[in-house]
């Protein structure tokens, strides 16, 4: 019996490891310093310019409630090609550091479990065992709420 696999990008907040699909990882680029938007969620750190094209940039920390931090050599902003109400956005994601790519089997995913996260059942999709750690396998799309969607995506 065949096995579905995906390829997940895995990357690091604080002490902790996450993974999303490649399939919406569209691309990561070097930090570069957002340009504040007012009267927004903290965690919106405001837009930068990609080649043309205007961007919200998020700060995954933030939104996990981890300590603000000054971004280093390591960080990075993951861009994601985010399909919301059949439009596709750009968004990006920034986190400390990008560990590897990673294909990971559906009988590999474990299930979240339901007591003793710190993080919401319901935008993790499984965990994955890599070497000694364990890695958050995010929906990112429901990490946020739908008036977060709308702030994200308008401004």
């Amino acid at each position: 019996m065949k096995s579905n696999a995906d390829n997940f990008v895995v990357f690091k907040l604080e002490h902790d490891f996450f993974a999303i699909p490649v399939s919406i990882a569209y691309e990561v680029i070097e930090y570069q310093e957002p340009t504040e938007v007012p009267d927004i969620d903290n965690f919106i750190k405001g837009i930068v310019n990609v080649r043309g094209n205007i961007l919200p940039i998020i700060d995954l920390r933030l939104k996990f409630d981890f300590e603000e931090k000054a971004p280093t050599v390591e960080t990075v902003i993951i861009i994601l090609d985010l399909d919301i109400n059949n439009r596709k956005y750009n968004i990006g994601i920034i986190v400390d550091k990008v560990i590897s790519v990673l294909e990971i089997k559906d009988n590999q995913k474990l299930s979240v479990p339901n007591i003793g996260s710190k993080y919401k059942p319901y935008f993790v999709n499984g965990i994955y065992k890599m070497n000694t750690e364990y890695v958050a396998i995010l929906n990112i799309i429901k990490i946020f709420t739908k008036n977060e969607i709308t702030k994200i995506i308008n401004n």
